[in-house]
């Protein structure tokens, strides 16, 4: 776009220098029609409407996310857009000011120009007075230089850097799912812009500009009209801005390309890392300490592996599943428990009760993946505080179990 603002620069001072009288006129034109090729070449190249944006699918870690602790995944290496200078929460934000300032360049800029450039093919006279500019109605100029000062402040375009610690990207979790469905609803109201139209529309104002420089240049030996120095000079600053407009535009669908592919880079980067973090953190909330091998129960230490045997052999019964928590181990069910031959796996959970709670001391897994998928109840083989205390006095366990 430097190249715009170069020429629309030497128009000013060519046309209000020399009033366009004799040759000049042909050079005011010639970088006018430099203007027009340039700003309907750029659009073309860098626009791509028939690149689609596919949306962060991050359903699979969600629960994973919720679950997880920050100092676990924290040091994890993670893809972000090229050049990111700090946390990505505020570069997604940054990006939705921009998208605001530019989703309506067709009805702002585009479309009113066009219709302008319609009634100047129809009457190119009028070019001759700088008065003619009024009738370009409902055309809004845009602060283009103020959103690439805001976005420079996210991101270095010369940065090499396209992964890093989480924790340099992410200052807590709680801001990754919001940053997923930022970068989701960027995608999703960059392309209601229609893309596809907007390079149409460029290119047909190109070639409007076009045509009425060489109408305007097909008439100057008949004594008609010509374009005035006024006149070119805003129709030049008309052009550079709408050209810096659509430059951004452009810009701005490559920058949220760029964001949901890396977002969805760290969905499959994260999935191990919180699934691990996940695990770790139901265990530590679940359990007193995770290498301690006895239970105190009536202020009896009792081993875990004691209250195995007790439970291993009893009957399972179906039990609201939030009345079960606290769990220590995880115990696999022998499938030929109970004396009857069968070819597959009972999973139960196996709990004493504590009062009105139940808290196992098996099959971890199988009781959070169960919640996690919405079961209400599961088989339990429970048994009293009273009846375990019993069971170890009985047996006399003085052995050492793991």
């Amino acid at each position: 776009m430097n190249e715009i603002q170069t020429k629309h620069e030497i128009i000013v001072m060519e046309a209000l220098g020399t009033g366009m009288i004799g040759n000049i006129a042909s050079s005011v034109n010639a970088k006018l029609k430099g203007i027009a090729g340039a700003f309907g070449d750029w659009a073309r190249g860098k626009i791509r409407p028939e690149v689609k944006i596919p949306l962060v699918a991050y359903n699979a870690v969600v629960k994973d996310l919720a679950g997880s602790r920050y100092s676990d995944v924290s040091a994890s290496k993670i893809t972000t857009p090229r050049g990111l200078k700090g946390p990505l929460l505020p570069y997604t934000e940054s990006l939705f000011d921009v998208l605001v300032k530019v989703e309506n360049v067709e009805e702002e800029m585009l479309k009113p120009f066009n219709i302008w450039l319609s009634l100047r093919l129809a009457s190119p006279d009028t070019l001759a007075s700088s008065a003619t500019v009024t009738d370009l109605k409902n055309f809004k100029e845009q602060d283009i230089e103020g959103s690439r000062i805001a976005l420079s402040k996210f991101v270095d375009p010369l940065g090499r850097v396209d992964k890093l610690p989480l924790q340099s990207v992410y200052e807590n979790l709680s801001q990754i799912k919001p940053t997923w469905d930022n970068a989701n609803a960027l995608a999703t109201r960059y392309l209601e812009t229609n893309p596809a139209k907007i390079v149409k529309l460029v290119q047909e104002i190109a070639g409007k500009i076009d045509r009425v420089i060489d109408v305007l240049e097909s008439g100057q030996d008949e004594g008609n009209p010509k374009l005035s120095a006024q006149t070119a000079v805003i129709l030049s600053s008309i052009c550079a801005n709408m050209s810096q407009a659509i430059d951004l535009y452009g810009q701005l669908g490559i920058l949220i390309r760029e964001l949901v592919v890396a977002c969805n880079h760290q969905v499959i980067e994260m999935k191990k890392p919180l699934a691990e973090s996940r695990k770790i953190s139901m265990k530590m909330e679940s359990m007193v300490t995770v290498s301690e091998p006895v239970l105190k129960l009536g202020g009896i230490e009792i081993p875990q592996a004691v209250i195995y045997d007790y439970l291993r052999f009893g009957m399972s019964e179906a039990t609201d599943i939030n009345e079960v928590s606290w769990v220590l181990d995880v115990l696999e069910v022998d499938p030929l428990i109970g004396g009857e031959e069968r070819d597959w796996s009972e999973e139960v959970v196996l709990a004493i009760r504590l009062g009105d709670r139940l808290y196992p001391v098996g099959n971890i897994e199988m009781l959070a993946a169960q919640k996690a998928s919405g079961v209400t109840s599961v088989q339990v083989v429970s048994a009293t505080t009273e009846s375990i205390i019993n069971y170890y006095t009985n047996q006399n366990h003085s052995i050492a179990y793991r």
